[in-house]
């Protein structure tokens, strides 16, 4: 048909369609080779560090907030068994 446009996306349906693979693959890789580039510009990069940073410094500061928790929770069972058990011990030896 003399009238009929260049449609690669259609072309390349057809091609698929009718069993054709190695045009159509081909046909494919010229469509995707076609494409611009797409790169992520200065900013999104510096701004991803950014919050990848804040999000570490975060979590390492949560990890020593609550290993100082489990310390002061641990001392604190410590010294009230040592308490309680001191006082049990007094008794039985009194």
């Amino acid at each position: 048909m003399a009238g009929k446009l260049h449609d690669p996306a259609r072309e390349w349906l057809e091609a698929e369609q009718a069993g054709r693979d190695e045009l159509a693959e081909a046909m494919f890789a010229g469509a995707l080779a076609g494409l611009p580039a797409c790169e992520p510009s200065s900013g999104f990069v510096a701004r991803a560090a950014r919050v990848a940073w804040r999000r570490r410094r975060r979590r390492l500061m949560v990890g020593r907030l609550a290993r100082t928790a489990a310390a002061l929770l641990a001392g604190t069972l410590v010294a009230g068994a040592a308490y309680g058990f001191g006082w049990l011990a007094f008794d039985l030896v009194a």
